[in-house]
């Protein structure tokens, strides 16, 4: 997605961030719109992570949740056996694709993000 104020940007409404690319955060990168040359001052320098902070993934974008699980288990079946989206629990698959070790969530501009937790610490 690009932002910018030449004459033909249509900077009049909000921007869907449909893709992974996209801000999630309030005021996302567009400027004020008023085609006057805005200024930002934005740090570009990465933040060190810190000690036991999972990285985010972003999967793609998808209208559900439902949606993104369906579209991993259709990459298991052949073409005769496609029927079988519609019989099962997804629910369920949500369960096992995250297990003890990830997280899946969909937020609020359909971008779907799989977050890797850290590990249990050690009682030894």
């Amino acid at each position: 997605m690009m932002y910018g104020n030449d004459d033909n940007d249509d900077n009049s409404g909000p921007h869907d961030p449909g893709e992974c690319g996209g801000s999630s955060h309030p005021g996302g990168g567009a400027g004020s719109g008023n085609g006057e040359g805005d200024e930002f001052d934005v740090d570009m320098t990465p933040e060190p992570a810190l000690e036991g902070e999972a990285e985010v993934e972003c999967l793609g974008a998808f209208e559900t949740l439902e949606a993104f699980l369906r579209s991993q288990v259709e990459l298991l079946l052949i073409a005769d056996g496609m029927w079988l989206l519609d019989c099962i629990d997804y629910e369920r698959v949500h369960e096992l694709l995250e297990g003890d070790e990830y997280r899946i969530w969909r937020d609020d501009f359909g971008r779907v993000f799989r977050r890797r937790l850290p590990p249990p610490p050690c009682n030894t």
